[in-house]
């Protein structure tokens, strides 16, 4: 399944939600621009720390599921990293914070974590006013997300 095709599926499921009051299934989608040329050092560097974390946390009923995606084309001509967090309803979104400092402090990951010698700066450049990372909120129902809500 390609991004568009998944991110457009997820969209549809989110959009036939019940009643606005409802909070059911909820997923965040995190868009990263990766540096040029730093594609394969951007996915290693979210397989060894996020996704890692994100196995654990499956195991454990802290989240449903995750994606750990690569677009074939950007905003730029490098691809983006697409991060997608998939949980049960708020209450597990809002418990899952604390859940994952525990989770990586159990993984003990090197810090910083460096891929090829490269920390995250190389791969994915700054984070501080630069636009290399936007965050999306999708959800059945108003599960109380400011500016998020798709019900009614």
């Amino acid at each position: 399944m390609t991004v568009a095709a998944y991110l457009l599926a997820l969209s549809a499921s989110a959009l036939s939600a019940a009643a606005p009051d409802q909070c059911e299934a909820m997923s965040t989608i995190n868009v990263i621009e990766v540096q040029p040329g730093m594609t394969r050092q951007a996915r290693a560097y979210y397989q060894q720390g996020w996704a890692a974390a994100r196995e654990v946390a499956v195991k454990r009923g802290v989240i449903d599921s995750y994606n750990l995606l690569v677009s074939q084309s950007g905003v730029s001509d490098e691809p983006e990293i697409i991060l997608i967090t998939n949980y049960s309803d708020r209450a597990q979104f809002e418990a899952s914070e604390d859940r994952f400092q525990a989770i990586f402090k159990e993984l003990d990951l090197p810090r910083p974590l460096l891929i090829d010698g490269l920390g995250r700066d190389q791969i994915l450049g700054p984070v501080e006013g630069a636009d290399d990372y936007r965050s999306v909120y999708s959800s059945n129902g108003d599960c109380g997300v400011p500016g998020h809500a798709l019900g009614g």
